[in-house]
C-alpha cells in the first residue's frame, strides 16, 4: 500500500508557508516603498544640481537674448537619462521651450526661478526652469533591489516549509498517512477490496501502543464487520438482480407488444382521416374536407385583404367514355385528370372531387384574370394528354367556370353556385371551353 503525506501536514505545511510568506512579502513592500521615497530624493536632488550648474549659462543666454543658446541647454538638459521634460520661460521676451513630457501627474517636478547678476546691479529674475522626471526612473533604479528583496522572502519561506515537512512527516505525517490513505482507497465493492482497504499495523506501530495505533485498531475492527455485512449483501444483491433481469425482459416483450399495437392503431387512425377528408379513387380532397379547408383560406384572406376565385371543372362526353371503354377506363381517365389538375396549381391551392367527373378548384390569392389564364392553362393540358390503354389511347376535355369571390366573403356555396352555372354556360357553348364572369 502507497503512503503519502496526509492532508493535514499538507495544509499545515501550506498555511504555514503562506502567512510567513504573506509577511515576508508585506516587510519587503514596506522595504521597497521607503527605498522608493529615497530614490525620488536622490532624483530631486539631481534635479536641482543640473539646475545648479546651468542657472548661470540660462542667465547670461537669456539675458542677450540668445534664443540658440538657450535652446541647446534645454537639448543637452532633457538628453540627461534620468530628465524626461524641460521648461525654460522668459519674462521679457515671451521666450518659451518645452521639451519631453510634462503633464505626467505622478512626475518628479523641480521649479527654480533664472536670476541674472552682472555684479552691478541687484539680481533680476529672467524667467523660470522646470525639470520633470517620470516614474520610470525611480522603478528602472529600484528594480534590481525589488528582484533581489522578493527573492529573499521566496528563499526564506522555501526553507522553513523544507524543515517543516522533514521534521512533521517523521512525527505525524507517516502514521495518519498510512490511516488516510486506506481510508480513501476504501471501497465497497466486493469484499477483497474491502479486506485490502485494512491498515497495515508493524511490530513497532503496536509496542507503541498510542492513541493512533488505537484508532487503526478499531478501524480494522470495523471492516471486518463490514466484510460480513458485504457478504450478506452481494449474496442479496445477486438475487435481486436475478430477479430484476427477468422483469426488464417481461417488460420489453409488453413494450414492444404495445409499440406494434400502437403503430397498427396510427395506421388505421390515418387511413380512417385520409377516407374521410379524401376520394377514395383520385386522392383529391372530398367536398366536406374541401369546405372546411376553404372556410380556413377565407379566414385568412379577409385579414390580407386578399382576392381568390373558384374554378368548376366538369369532364365532356365521359359518359360516352364509360359507355364505350367501361367504368375501369373511366376511372383510369379521373385519376389523369387529377393529375394534371394537382400538377397545374399551387402547392397551397385547393382540388376537390365533388361527384362523378366534375371537380372544384380554389385559387387563393388569384385575381380573375390571372385564374382564366391558369383554367386556359389546365384545359390545354387536359385536351393535350393522352391516357394510354391496352393497346390504344384515348383523349378527353374538359368545361371551366370561373368566379371571383370578393374579399370579406364569410359563406363560398354562393360562389360555387355561380362557377356551376358558367360551367353549364360552357358547355352551351360548345364544350371544352372556359367561360368567367
Amino acid at each position: 500500500m502507497k503512503v503519502t503525506h496526509s492532508r493535514l501536514m499538507r495544509l499545515f505545511i501550506t498555511w504555514t508557508f503562506s502567512f510567513y510568506f504573506a509577511i515576508a512579502i508585506f516587510v519587503s513592500l514596506i522595504h521597497v516603498f521607503f527605498e522608493y521615497r529615497n530614490l525620488s530624493s536622490h532624483i530631486l536632488e539631481d534635479l536641482k544640481s543640473v539646475y545648479g550648474s546651468t542657472r548661470e549659462s540660462l542667465s547670461i543666454g537669456i539675458w542677450e537674448w540668445n534664443h540658440q543658446q538657450v535652446n541647446s541647454l534645454a537639448k543637452g538638459i532633457y538628453g540627461l537619462n534620468f530628465v524626461s521634460g524641460v521648461v525654460i520661460t522668459a519674462n521679457q521676451d515671451e521666450l518659451t521651450i518645452a521639451k519631453g513630457s510634462l503633464n505626467e501627474s505622478h512626475a518628479i517636478r523641480f521649479s527654480a526661478p533664472i536670476i541674472f547678476s552682472n555684479g552691478q546691479n541687484a539680481d533680476m529674475n529672467l524667467g523660470t526652469i522646470t525639470l520633470v522626471a517620470n516614474q520610470s526612473v525611480v522603478w528602472q533604479r529600484i528594480k534590481v533591489n525589488i528582484v533581489f528583496i522578493l527573492a529573499n522572502a521566496v528563499i526564506k519561506s522555501l526553507f522553513l516549509a523544507l524543515i517543516i515537512l522533514i521534521v512533521g512527516r517523521r512525527l505525524i505525517g507517516f502514521p495518519v498517512g498510512q490511516l488516510y490513505t486506506s481510508i480513501f482507497n476504501l471501497r465497497f465493492d466486493s469484499v477483497e477490496k474491502i479486506y485490502s482497504g485494512k491498515v497495515p499495523i508493524s511490530h513497532k506501530t503496536s509496542n507503541d501502543d498510542t492513541e493512533l495505533t488505537d484508532l487503526m485498531r478499531a478501524y480494522n475492527n470495523t471492516l471486518d464487520k463490514v466484510i460480513i455485512r458485504t457478504t450478506q449483501r452481494d449474496s442479496a444483491r445477486l438475487e435481486l438482480e436475478n430477479r430484476n433481469l427477468q422483469l426488464e425482459r417481461l417488460v420489453e416483450e409488453k413494450t414492444l407488444s404495445l409499440q406494434a399495437k400502437v403503430a397498427e392503431l396510427n395506421q388505421a387512425n390515418e387511413k380512417l382521416n385520409l377516407a374521410a377528408n379524401t376520394d377514395f379513387l383520385t386522392g383529391a380532397l372530398n367536398r366536406r374536407a374541401f369546405l372546411k379547408r376553404v372556410s380556413l383560406e377565407l379566414t385568412r384572406l379577409n385579414r390580407e385583404k386578399s382576392s381568390s376565385c373558384i374554378l368548376m371543372v366538369d369532364l365532356d362526353f365521359f359518359k360516352k367514355i364509360n359507355d364505350k371503354y367501361g367504368h375501369a377506363t373511366g376511372d383510369k381517365v379521373l385519376i389523369s385528370v387529377v393529375n394534371i389538375l394537382s400538377d397545374g396549381i399551387r402547392e397551397h391551392d385547393l382540388l376537390a372531387r365533388f361527384g362523378g367527373e366534375e371537380f372544384v378548384v380554389f385559387l387563393g390569392d388569384t385575381p380573375l384574370n390571372q385564374a382564366t389564364e391558369i383554367a386556359e392553362r389546365l384545359r390545354q393540358t387536359i385536351e393535350q394528354h393522352n391516357i394510354e390503354l391496352d393497346p390504344n389511347s384515348i383523349t378527353t376535355t374538359a368545361s371551366i367556370g370561373i368566379t371571383q369571390i370578393p374579399n370579406g366573403c364569410q359563406d363560398i356555396q354562393p360562389y360555387i353556385d355561380k362557377a356551376d352555372l358558367l360551367l353549364y354556360r360552357a358547355k352551351e357553348k360548345g364544350r371544352n371551353r372556359v367561360e368567367s364572369e
